[in-house]
């Protein structure tokens, strides 16, 4: 499949040729015609004086999917470092330049240029180190149409097949787009140099249109072929590109043609006889057969229906029109070429879906949905393959892991959170796996609140679960928990998690002894439990409580046995060992007789274990490939019967959980100091668990020993209840889940969704008790200094370690930089700042503030948080440099009353403030990164004038931000939208000053003195904002002028109450402003629960924005100065000196403040989210930031009010630029967090990545093999067995030949007095394609608890011998033996349990051969029917590797036994391949009828070449046959036809190589797979690689022999290493697909 691809197209699926116009104002055109420069005046329709635009705004809709929405910015990053290059004639130069226009805006002025060189246009992406280039070439060929602009000649000849005068331009190019069509439609026989231009006599013949068309294009497929690798290149062909001459063709009357037309063609059915089907089907003929993937991309039917879209006669005329023309327009109007924004921009949308998405997207939603969970599980199978180094200092993350944790989030921080909606994850009787000692709600526990709580950690986010990107990670792998029964509760947890996600058939679950195992079968994966409480051996290994409990010191050898090979191995160990303060140490064996025992603190015990573990860890686990994690304390509440609600920080409750800290010191100390080059990730528990004093199996488990119990209570005056409670263990569903959570969040996903890290880094213990979540947290403070040196380094080097299938480095380091930015935030302990950059605002400070958790303190509170980072708390900084975010000039739809320096106000420093939160940063506001999120969104505020403060400071951060989009401004009532048109997105404002229905809603005549309100209606405003994706509300202000306020209950159109007069009255009542605005929120609240989207909307509520009416607030009151309030003021009020009297917020205002958080709080409790975003304290300080007198007002001023500005400044709304946009910025960090129900751009990237793993599963990189390739027969697929033999002294040999332990004595060749070893250097390459170099570890874990067995002849053992070697040397370090029992040897790898067998049977059957020693017998004897004496010892293997062919070929004749009863044997002669042919058809019917074809994998190996007589390579001569004796070199590519002696090249040795092939087909038939492996057109040339001479013979070497050495030579087997270890990479290509 082809590069960058992230997706394959669907079989069967959407055909995006077939579909409609559809008529879209709103989403096309792209771009203006305007705004592009690069628009040729040959296509400026609308320069040129079209009249209509209507042909700009149809969008082409594909019947039943459609095409993914056009985005500049992917395909510009798709392009980072790239070149693509447009070829053809005018027709794909306009489909060029559209490409132009939809990137451009996107890119910088001053990093963008355009230059033309002759027939060459190059536009730069400087930024982006690509370039787009148009190379003008109308025939592809070499003609006289050459030249760019001199083209027009009536008598056209193209030079045949000529076409490296314009390919030299072409080499290179990464994406190449071809188009040739119009230049051919001459109506005549093509003209057809045979020659060159240059020639005086000229040779021409003339060829029919068709046949020269396939004569080139057949030209440009080979060169394409030759010189591009489909690996990181794509290559497309544009079909023809229709005419509109002949209004008569589409149903017209008239003698028209394009001319004056504005609609297109609705016949769904119309081909115009413009458009030749003959060549349509030579384009389909002649690229099917390419052997590099050649994307068509159909722009012909579509095109047909657009008569509409010509350039007509708008355009620039070259030639002075006549005045025939001038009188009839039709007469030269362009009916061949397109407008600009036009058609051609749909061309580039298909280019792009092929480009980038393949895979179109459905129209259902719920595809959409199973699509993005199919995309993230990719990313999730993926991600344990791309070890990602650290920046700088080069360390490496942990496996699996996408990045590094940020220190700021502290995921063991926060507080429970009752979520009745999202939890459990599932239900009790639900999942089959929990014993019953957890079972509570099956034991009678009466409630089920424990299960409804979720943990918030404080600043971010944990990651939602999800079963299926879990399983995708551990597809392949083997995660094993080890500890007590606690760990137990959480591994039971996680089969709960995970198996409702896997099918019956696929899933099982058993327990031996102290192993648990549970089986996911479809992912090949296990996830296990093992029994060790104490990690240590002890007396209490079998589960038995004893109580005197006793370890073996730190031996654990008993243990680790069962840990080994483990990819994800979790520990604990904390309960059993604070039972006591002493525990007991047995040294020596456990049954000796006498043993001796010593007493030891059970810390120091604890440390001493903890130190063995982590030292096993260090010798055992290989961190590239594996993630080791240790869980900490479980806390113990004492009393916990009868709790159902956690202990909150107030109660105090939360003390009587029992947790040692002293044990947490040591696992901490142990951890932090421990030099092992494996990091520990540390899962903390503790802190999240002391609450849950609810949530334990109380008395709700089954019991063992209730009488007991009853008797220990009625000593102690207790009830049996609360003695028998276990306030130890945790209900399931419940407080493991939580624990699962964050062991998820640190294995994949470890960049939380936070805010940036706290400057101070944390003390070891402190963070230990504490409670901190982070990987680091339990490291040192100089060790977490330099890791987050490493981790948070502005620069970031990623190598990627590239599994089989998966090779588009490019767009997987685009997916994992964006993750990247979405989760880490530059740490910077700079005190001067450095704006962060544009990528790093997502991350820079999220707090999201949770309406259960959100407060607003009065002015003089202090944070509480324990230096977590606040947003909210912070300074003003004056920053020159970076503020502010836009100029007031440049908003071209500033708001009138915001506009201070238009109005006069001459200071400008209120413009140049920063606001600083303490310990973090705001994120710097990023209009396409906003806007992405918003695309097909509707963002509105709704409120009073200063939530249209911050609308407009939106709108002005947008406008600004963005400038080159395409935007308008409507207001309609008390609604004003801003719509951004490229984006499909609004951002609006609402006026509804008070939420509900008041007598001031009418949004300019609404100043009333008698204000009345009706607290319990709001429809009449909802009906406005009720499709809105995101909310954000705010009301104060109107309701803090007068103490108390009128609520009107009925309707504004019926008179007041009157005794008497029945319904028609309405009921007025005066009450306080606070109790009406109680009222009011309270509808609010209702209206948002039962009309609001949970899943999907957005709500935010800005708190209340402070005044500055009073001077006296900031200054100290003197009988000399009168209260001037703003007016005048410059600087905002001081840090410190002045803190304590700024702004106005009194306990009145926090009353208010209350209410909105009341009313979020029990939104959140029932579901629905409400943000509130504190503006409140950070505006405090901004006196100086007011319009005062500088602004626009309605009214006239006065002159009294001049002679006393004061009197009238405005000191409640703000200047713009100005405070607003910090409150943007605050949203903006909401906004664009992670939190989000759509990840617009997440997705999007995502989609990349998931075509890319999709299309490079089938790609020819040699890390996939096709089942045909291997035989030459893949349909354009890459043979790996067709290419040549490189010489790479610095790559090959894969290992050297002394350090493998178990090479075998006759391949040995180097040891045995071989002197050039040219031979081992040697690297075999395919044509057009790589071959995988073997991975050791890549391989066992294929073949873990795997069988796999060559059986066959001695050179199946050499290829067995080269396959043990690749091992042994690849992993050197494994624990391996090697046995041998007759014809059965076997090298085992212990710790994958994994064997390599090779199996002695020459001939498959049964012979006089079979003995592994004494074989060669002169009268060779097979017993062609029987084979079960063999293939009793590999019928259990996974898989088998065969092969047999020499001990064949050296006969011309066999002699065949068939039994006839007991009695006696009936021989036969018959030739060496009819007795062949009967051999393999026994060896086909055993596979038929006993291998297991769903388990099994079959390899046959094909004939391995001898070289025995010399002159199959040389040219006869009078020399003697001087056999493979003395060659160091491969015979030469030239000499191809005369290789080889006993290959693949003689009639005799093809007849036994079909044998084979028809009885592998005769299997596939009947449903079981055998794999040629063609290993012999390789190996032909190979006459180097024999051992020759030098190896260890069995006999000895007779005088004769040594004065004649070719007389003895070996030619048959082959060195090692040397080509069967490439015959092995070969089957490895296999295996790991």
């Amino acid at each position: 499949m082809p590069a960058f691809a992230v997706g394959k197209a669907a079989a069967g699926g959407c055909d995006v040729a077939q579909g409609e116009w559809v008529y879209d104002e709103a989403a096309r055109p792209w771009y203006a015609e305007e705004e592009c420069p690069y628009i040729q005046p040959q296509l400026t329709c609308q320069a040129h004086g079209r009249p209509d635009t209507a042909y700009q705004h149809w969008r082409w809709q594909p019947r039943g999917c459609s095409l993914p929405s056009f985005n500049a910015t992917l395909m510009l990053e798709m392009l980072r470092g790239k070149r693509m290059l447009f070829v053809g004639d005018s027709l794909n130069r306009g489909q060029y330049v559209s490409l132009v226009c939809l990137l451009h805006r996107s890119i910088p002025e001053s990093s963008k240029s355009m230059e033309t060189f002759d027939s060459l246009t190059v536009f730069r992406a400087k930024n982006y180190n690509a370039t787009i280039e148009f190379y003008w070439a109308p025939f592809l060929a070499e003609s006289n149409s050459d030249d760019a602009v001199v083209h027009r000649i009536a008598d056209r000849i193209v030079r045949g097949t000529s076409i490296e005068k314009h390919a030299k331009f072409w080499k290179g190019a990464d994406i190449l787009v071809f188009n040739s069509y119009l230049w051919w439609m001459t109506g005549q026989k093509m003209k057809i140099l045979q020659g060159s231009f240059e020639d005086k006599s000229k040779d021409i013949v003339e060829m029919e249109t068709e046949e020269a068309y396939g004569m080139v294009l057949n030209a440009v497929v080979k060169w394409v072929e030759n010189n591009m690798n489909p690996r990181n290149s794509r290559v497309f062909f544009v079909t023809m590109s229709p005419t509109h001459t002949r209004s008569k063709d589409w149903g017209d009357d008239s003698d028209g043609n394009c001319y004056n037309q504005t609609t297109p063609i609705r016949d769904l059915s119309y081909w115009g006889p413009g458009t030749s089907k003959g060549l349509m089907r030579v384009i389909g003929e002649v690229f099917s057969t390419s052997k590099v993937p050649v994307g068509i991309v159909n722009i012909t039917q579509l095109s047909e229906y657009r008569k509409d879209a010509h350039t007509q006669i708008y355009k620039k005329q070259w030639n002075p029109l006549t005045p025939e023309q001038i009188a009839n327009p039709k007469s030269y109007a362009d009916c061949t070429h397109w407008c600009l924004p036009g058609l051609q921009d749909t061309w580039n949308e298909l280019l792009y879906s092929k480009l980038s998405a393949p895979t179109q997207i459905p129209m259902h939603p719920s595809a959409m949905q199973s699509l993005a969970v199919a995309v993230v599980a990719l990313l999730a199978s993926a991600a344990p393959f791309f070890p990602v180094a650290g920046a700088q200092g080069g360390e490496a993350a942990a496996a699996f892991a996408v990045g590094a944790a940020p220190e700021g989030c502290e995921v063991g921080e926060g507080e429970w959170v009752y979520d009745e909606a999202a939890r459990p994850w599932y239900a009790e009787e639900a999942c089959p796996y929990i014993p019953p000692e957890m079972t509570c709600q099956a034991h009678g526990r009466p409630d089920s609140s424990y299960q409804h709580w979720r943990w918030q950690p404080r600043g971010c986010s944990l990651p939602s679960f999800n079963a299926t990107v879990m399983l995708e990670m551990l597809r392949g792998k083997r995660m094993l928990f080890v500890g007590d029964s606690l760990l137990r509760g959480q591994y039971i947890s996680l089969l709960c998690l995970l198996h409702r996600s896997i099918p019956d058939a696929s899933k099982s679950f058993e327990t031996v002894n102290s192993l648990s195992i549970f089986r996911a079968k479809n992912y090949d994966a296990t996830i296990e439990f093992y029994w060790a409480p104490m990690l240590a051996e002890s007396n209490s290994d079998d589960g038995v409580a004893h109580e005197d409990r006793v370890i073996r010191g730190a031996a654990m050898n008993k243990h680790s046995n069962f840990w080994k090979g483990a990819d994800v191995l979790v520990f604990n160990s904390y309960l059993w060992w604070i039972t006591d303060s002493k525990i007991q140490i047995l040294r020596g064996a456990d049954d000796d007789m006498s043993k001796d025992i010593v007493e030891m603190e059970s810390s120091e015990a604890y440390r001493l274990v903890l130190h063995q573990v982590t030292r096993w860890v260090d010798q055992n686990v290989d961190p590239k490939n594996a993630r080791v994690f240790f869980v900490t304390a479980s806390p113990t509440h004492d009393g916990c019967h009868k709790q159902t609600t956690p202990a909150s920080a107030a109660d105090g409750d939360a003390a009587s959980a029992t947790t040692s800290r002293r044990m947490q010191q040591v696992a901490g100390e142990v951890l932090a100091s421990s030099p092992s080059r494996v990091p520990v990730g540390v899962v903390n528990v503790t802190a999240m668990s002391v609450p849950r004093r609810d949530a334990h199996t109380q008395t709700y488990r089954e019991q063992w020993g209730t009488a007991a119990a009853a008797t220990a209570a009625t000593a102690a005056r207790q009830s049996p209840e609360e003695v028998a409670a276990d306030c130890t263990h945790w209900c399931v569903p419940g407080v493991p889940d939580a624990w699962n959570e964050l062991l998820y969040w640190k294995l994949f996903f470890p960049m939380t969704i936070g805010i940036t890290p706290p400057r101070k880094s944390r003390s070891t213990v402190a963070v230990v008790v504490g409670g901190g979540g982070g990987e680091d947290t339990w490291r040192t403070e100089e060790t977490a200094k330099k890791t987050t040196t490493r981790v948070w380094g502005t620069t970031v080097s990623v190598s990627v370690s590239l599994r089989s299938h998966f090779r588009s480095l490019l767009l997987l380091l685009l997916v994992f930089l964006f993750l990247a930015v979405v989760s880490v935030t530059t740490k910077n302990g700079d005190t001067q700042h450095t704006p962060p950059p544009a990528d790093d605002t997502i991350a820079a400070a999220i707090k999201l503030q949770e309406a259960a958790a959100a407060t607003l303190p009065p002015s003089n509170a202090t944070d509480d948080d324990g230096g977590e980072c606040d947003l909210f708390d912070g300074r003003w900084v004056y920053d020159e440099a970076a503020y502010p975010l836009y100029k007031e000039s440049e908003c071209r739809v500033m708001s009138e009353q915001s506009a201070c320096e238009k109005y006069g106000r001459t200071d400008l420093r209120y413009q140049h403030w920063r606001w600083q939160p303490h310990g973090c940063d705001l994120p710097r506001f990023d209009a396409a990164k906003f806007l992405g999120k918003l695309r097909d969104k509707r963002l509105v505020f709704v409120g009073d004038s200063l939530n249209r403060n911050q609308w407009a400071s939106m709108v002005c951060l947008i406008d600004t931000g963005a400038p080159e989009l395409h935007t308008t401004m409507n207001s309609t009532g008390s609604l004003s939208t801003f719509k951004i048109h490229e984006y499909n997105a609004s951002v609006d404002f609402y006026w509804s000053p008070l939420l509900v229905e008041s007598n001031s809603d009418h949004p300019l005549i609404h100043r009333v003195t008698n204000r009345i309100v009706r607290a319990a209606s709001i429809n009449k405003h909802a009906v406005h904002w009720t499709g809105a994706d995101v909310l954000v509300f705010n009301s104060f202000i109107w309701w803090r002028q007068h103490p108390d306020i009128k609520v009107l209950w009925g309707s504004f159109d019926k008179s007041p109450a009157e005794e008497g007069e029945g319904d028609n009255f309405a009921v007025y009542k005066v009450i306080g402003s606070l109790r009406a605005y109680e009222l009011a929120v309270r509808t609010w609240a209702d209206w948002l629960e039962f009309h609001v989207d949970r899943t999907r909307t957005k709500l935010f509520f800005m708190t209340m924005s402070p005044t500055h009416l009073r001077s006296h607030d900031w200054e100290e009151p003197t009988t000399n100065n009168t209260n001037h309030n703003c007016y005048g003021e410059t600087e905002p009020i001081a840090a410190s000196g002045e803190g304590q009297r700024r702004g106005v917020v009194t306990d009145d205002d926090t009353a208010f403040a209350r209410a909105v958080e009341a009313e979020a709080r029990r939104l959140g409790e029932r579901g629905v989210a409400v943000r509130l975003v504190n503006v409140t304290r950070l505006s405090e300080t901004r006196k100086d930031a007011h319009p005062s007198v500088h602004r626009r007002f309605w009214d006239p001023v006065t002159d009294e009010q001049r002679r006393d500005p004061s009197s009238y400044a405005d000191c409640i709304h703000w200047c713009l630029p100005g405070v607003p946009d910090v409150w943007n910025q605050l949203l903006y960090a909401h906004f664009v967090s992670l939190r989000s129900h759509y990840f617009s751009w997440f997705l999007l990237l995502l989609l990349v990545l998931f075509v890319v793993l999709a299309v490079t599963v089938t790609t020819k990189n040699g890390d996939g093999v096709d089942d045909d390739a291997e035989n030459g027969a893949g349909d354009g697929e890459c043979d790996m067995s067709s290419g040549r033999w490189v010489y790479d002294e610095e790559a090959y040999p894969v290992y050297k030949e002394s350090e493998c332990r178990v090479i075998w004595e006759d391949l040995a060749c180097e040891k045995y007095g071989r002197t050039d070893l040219r031979y081992q250097h040697w690297r075999w390459q395919p044509h057009g394609c790589d071959l995988p170099r073997f991975n050791a570890v890549k391989l066992l874990e294929n073949l873990r608890d795997k069988r796999l067995v060559f059986v066959g002849d001695s050179l199946n053992r050499n290829q067995w011998a080269s396959m043990v070697c690749l091992i042994d040397t690849g992993a050197p370090q494994l624990h391996t033996t090697v046995n041998k029992t007759r014809s059965l040897m076997s090298f085992k790898i212990h710790e994958y349990n994994t064997t390599l067998d090779f199996y002695w049977s020459p001939l498959l059957v049964e012979s006089n051969s079979d003995h592994p020693r004494f074989h060669r017998v002169a009268d060779r004897i097979v017993r062609a029917a029987s084979i079960n004496k063999h293939a009793v010892h590999w019928t259990d293997a996974d898989v088998l590797v065969f092969n047999s062919y020499v001990w064949w070929g050296s006969f011309d004749n066999s002699t065949t036994t068939t039994e006839q009863g007991d009695v006696y044997k009936v021989s036969k002669v018959v030739s060496g391949l009819r007795a062949y042919e009967l051999s393999l058809r026994t060896w086909a019917d055993w596979m038929e009828f006993h291998v297991d074809r769903t388990r099994t994998k079959l390899f046959f190996m094909t004939m391995s070449p001898t070289h025995i007589r010399s002159h199959d390579w040389e040219e006869p001569t009078t020399t003697k046959n001087h056999k493979c004796h003395g060659e160091t070199e491969p015979i030469a590519p030239d000499d191809q036809l005369r290789r080889g002696g006993g290959g693949g090249g003689s009639k005799n040795t093809i007849k036994f190589a079909r044998a084979v092939e028809a009885e592998t087909r005769r299997l596939a038939e009947r449903g079981v797979a055998v794999r040629l492996v063609n290993m012999t057109r390789l190996s032909e040339t190979r006459k180097d690689a024999h051992p020759s001479v030098h190896r260890r013979f069995w006999d000895p070497v007779s005088d004769e022999q040594r004065r004649n050495p070719s007389s003895y030579a070996d030619c048959i087997h082959w060195c090692l290493p040397g080509v069967p270890d490439v015959w092995n990479q070969l089957l490895y290509a296999h295996l790991v697909s």
